[in-house]
């Protein structure tokens, strides 16, 4: 028996051993793995409401441990390790600095994106941020959590999760936004409206400010209305021109005005023109905005009639422009429509070719295909 009984107890370590280090593996990787957060709404449903651990700094190695709990209508909510029931002190009463120290794992994050893992790799900084966000609103003097927000909204960007970036943004009040997020609000604007999300660039668009010796954000303003233009969206591209120009003069964003008086052209108000044009005077032809100029007076002439004068304008446009100016593409639609109305199709086809050739993907190769269906 004694023996029979060694036996069964050597079979059975060598039955455990062969069976817990391989269940005590799955329980091990089950715990690390990472669930990848769908977007801003999970991730804020999982992560947004948890306290932070932070630090009171009332003076020179004057610190106390404490935690976050919210920020609402009636300050920052805490609390100290030492009692349970929160303070709330309004944030204009706080007579501290709140700092804060990071909590990302750098060397399993490194790991994971040497591993090709970067969705894993990035909910770990959503792990660590979603809970930050409530205390965005708080001044960045005081709290010191604002470079990690940074930090996230960069590398949602560079993954291409503008929605999720959008999203966190829009949650901010427009001074954080457009203050200490200016750099990030501006590349998802400009990300929205490459992704044609435009209604929602415009939004956001609309909180940057502009006006008299405020034109940093006049070019966002521009490439959105440049899209609402392409969209035939004229009355939301004419209101974004004219942010602009009640902020510039002709001289700092003649774009702003030549389309203007594009748009009056497609509206039916082509005595508006003439006015617009004429605060330019004569524009040099070197000056990158000609070809621009010849573009609108082209379609003023096209617009009354007068379409041999129109092609020599556009021709005369054609000659001056470059690749690299976005509104060439129409330039060449329009010169070979009018050269086809003058007779001219061995010229229309040439120029066509060229449209498809530089611009496959411009929506003016798009209306060339539309009307050969």
């Amino acid at each position: 028996m004694r023996t029979v009984s060694k036996f069964l107890f050597g079979a059975g370590a060598i039955l455990i051993s062969g069976v817990f280090p391989a269940a005590a593996q799955d329980a091990e990787a089950q715990e690390n793995s990472i669930v990848v957060s769908s977007g801003y709404e999970e991730a804020i449903e999982r992560y947004g409401s948890q306290s932070v651990e932070a630090i009171q700094v009332n003076g020179p190695n004057q610190y106390s441990a404490i935690f976050l709990d919210d920020l609402n209508i009636g300050g920052l909510v805490f609390r100290y390790p030492n009692l349970d029931s929160p303070i709330t002190v309004p944030e204009d009463q706080l007579t501290f600095k709140i700092a804060y120290k990071d909590q990302l794992d750098k060397a399993r994050y490194a790991q994971l994106n040497e591993a090709g893992k970067q969705a894993e790799a990035r909910e770990l900084i959503r792990q660590e941020v979603y809970p930050l966000l409530k205390f965005v609103p708080i001044d960045p003097k005081t709290i010191q959590i604002h470079r990690l927000v940074g930090q996230l909204l960069d590398e949602l960007i560079a993954a291409g999760e503008v929605n999720e970036a959008a999203s966190i943004l829009e949650s901010f009040p427009k001074a954080r936004m457009i203050g200490y997020f200016r750099p990030q609000a501006v590349e998802v604007a400009t990300e929205l409206v490459n992704e044609g999300d435009i209604d929602r660039a415009y939004a956001l668009v609309k909180q940057f400010p502009l006006g008299p010796g405020q034109i940093d954000f006049a070019r966002v303003y521009l490439n959105l209305a440049n899209e609402f233009r392409l969209r035939e969206e004229w009355e939301k591209s004419r209101n974004l021109y004219k942010d602009v120009q009640l902020a510039s003069s002709p001289a700092e964003t003649p774009e702003a005005f030549l389309w203007e008086a594009y748009i009056h052209i497609q509206e039916g108000r082509e005595f508006m023109v003439d006015g617009i044009l004429d605060q330019f005077g004569e524009i040099d032809s070197n000056n990158r905005y000609f070809s621009l100029r010849e573009l609108v007076n082209g379609a003023v002439l096209e617009k009354r009639g007068e379409e041999q004068e129109a092609l020599s304008s556009l021709a005369k446009g054609l000659v001056y422009s470059t690749t690299n100016d976005p509104w060439t593409p129409e330039l060449l639609y329009r010169t070979a429509a009018l050269y086809d109305s003058q007779d001219f199709p061995g010229a229309a086809d040439e120029i066509r070719d060229q449209l498809r050739f530089f611009y496959p993907d411009s929506i003016w190769v798009e209306r060339l295909n539309n009307e050969n269906s």
